[in-house]
């Protein structure tokens, strides 16, 4: 809870309500490092498709030469066997469809890619639009592992403070199983809030106890 405290007194969003700060910590940050995701390589092809340049590619792995219209000196240039092998992996790879995990690929992706904008049969652009889709920007949260919703925000800005608890309320059967729990609590600062929890059973004292000790010890408060 410190983690998020700290984060909270940051400008961009210290002036902001609970609700707006939360919406702001769940949302993609770019600044942070990109996660990969698992992607289609027909989906992300689609760029090169509609440029023309898949279709370019496949004449070229026919032929085994750069065509002498697409060269600067119109002249056809032969392709290396390996050359030749990267582009055909490609285009073996949209055809099929494969789908792909960027963290198990080691880079493999953007070097296939790198090698064939080396060839000149792939632009820069086409190549960053395929590669924008292989990866997207986490969110604070998510980033640093921590809940984020109104409630913390609101639990996290009174700090290590005494809390009182006005009463317990049952909100019937819950998600997958047992019962909704909701602790009826004030801050510090005189805003009520309601902490939710899952049980086996309804109206357990000793088991709404236990919760809600528990907590308080995750965010730092303690009764009052």
């Amino acid at each position: 809870m410190t983690l998020l405290r700290d984060r909270l007194l940051e400008p961009d969003v210290v002036n902001l309500s609970d609700a707006e700060a939360a919406a702001v910590l769940n949302a993609p940050d770019t600044s942070l490092p990109a996660v990969p995701v698992a992607f289609s390589c027909r989906a992300i092809a689609e760029p090169a498709v509609l440029s023309g340049e898949l279709a370019v590619l496949r004449i070229v792995a026919l032929r085994g030469e750069i065509p002498a219209d697409l060269t600067p000196n119109s002249t056809a240039i032969p392709l290396p066997t390996q050359a030749i092998a990267t582009i055909m992996t490609m285009l073996d790879a949209v055809d099929r469809d494969l789908r792909v995990d960027p963290a198990t690929a080691d880079g493999q992706i953007e070097a296939m890619l790198s090698g064939i904008e080396a060839m000149g049969l792939l632009s820069s652009a086409t190549k960053a639009t395929i590669l924008s889709q292989i990866s997207r920007s986490p969110s604070w949260a998510e980033a640093n592992g921590v809940t984020v919703d109104a409630f913390a925000v609101a639990v996290a800005r009174a700090g290590s403070q005494a809390v009182t608890l006005l009463g317990w309320q049952s909100n019937g059967p819950a998600p997958g199983g047992g019962v909704e729990e909701q602790a009826n609590l004030m801050l510090p600062n005189g805003e009520q809030v309601g902490a939710i929890f899952k049980m086996p059973m309804a109206n357990n004292a000793a088991l709404r106890t236990a919760a809600l000790n528990q907590w308080l010890s995750n965010n730092d408060n303690i009764l009052s």
